[in-house]
Parts: structure tokens; C-alpha cells; sequence
């Protein structure tokens, strides 16, 4: 499970749940963009969809940054 949060900055954040998502080890949230002014999971597929700085971005599989985060920018989509 993940969350996916926004601060008052108006960044935002992803973090997994529960002890299974981390295997027993903390893990810090991880700020996926800024200027956000929604965001939204697709609960089907696990994509997460946001409107940032008056753009749509689509991340085809959000999970990778806690995988391997040099593959966030190749599962993200940007419409302006």
C-alpha cells in the first residue's frame, strides 16, 4: 500500500504504508513534484494522476521510486 500526500507548500509525497510495503525498515517520503493542486489514484491499475502548475502528469507505475528512482522520469506522462 502507498500514500500519497500534499503538503501545505503544496508538494507532493508518496510513502508506503504498513510493515509488509517497507519489509520492517522506515522508509522517508518521497516528493514527487511541486505546485500541485490535485492528485488522484486510479485504485484498478495503481497509476496516480495530478495537476501541477496547470499540467496533467500521469505516473504509470508510482512505485518505481522505492524500486529504483532513476526510472521515475521513463513511467511519468506530462500534458500541458
Amino acid at each position: 500500500r502507498k500514500c500519497v500526500f500534499q503538503d501545505r507548500n503544496r508538494d507532493l509525497y508518496i510513502v508506503p504504508v504498513g510493515q509488509s510495503a517497507t519489509g520492517g525498515k522506515e522508509l522517508l517520503p518521497f516528493k514527487l513534484g511541486t505546485m500541485c493542486d490535485s492528485a488522484v489514484w486510479n485504485t484498478e491499475t495503481d497509476m496516480l494522476a495530478a495537476v501541477m502548475d496547470s499540467k496533467l502528469v500521469v505516473w504509470y507505475y508510482p512505485n518505481v521510486v522505492f524500486v529504483d528512482r532513476d526510472l521515475l522520469n521513463q513511467t511519468k506522462f506530462i500534458k500541458d
